[in-house]
């Protein structure tokens, strides 16, 4: 019984210096572009709950960066502008355009893929795969 107690006392002890040891070391902080969206986002200020594609992708990157989160909210718009003007440090689920590649950086992996498809109505005579035209 002694030695049980001696190995949760060590135990106990260990992690009260590995949790010190975390929290006294300053973590950088990192400003995320958080704008709403039916995916990537949900939560749209610091008080509500969080989730999306986007946050889980920003949460599993800061398990390999140890990078803590200021969410900076706001409408796509607003958030583009606001990361080329410097006041957001990093910013998710943008496309690659020649323009844009001359404002930032992007990974070289992609975060995603995107397909897009045109639908028409099964007894739509006007519009086929062979012509399109009106």
């Amino acid at each position: 019984m002694f030695k049980s107690i001696g190995k949760t006392s060590s135990l106990i002890a260990i992690t009260a210096i590995c949790s010190f040891h975390s929290f006294s070391e300053e973590q950088k902080k990192i400003r995320v572009g958080y704008f709403s969206d039916n995916i990537f986002h949900f939560g749209q200020s610091d008080i509500e709950f969080k989730k999306g594609y986007g946050y889980e992708y920003y949460a599993m990157l800061a398990k390999y960066t140890g990078w803590n989160y200021e969410y900076c909210y706001g409408s796509w718009t607003e958030i583009l502008d606001e990361f080329l003007k410097g006041n957001i440090d990093i910013i998710d689920d943008v496309s690659i355009t020649p323009e844009r590649k001359q404002q930032m950086l992007f990974s070289s992996l992609p975060m995603g893929e995107e397909h897009y498809y045109i639908f028409v109505p099964q007894g739509n005579t006007q519009i086929s795969m062979s012509d399109i035209n009106p």
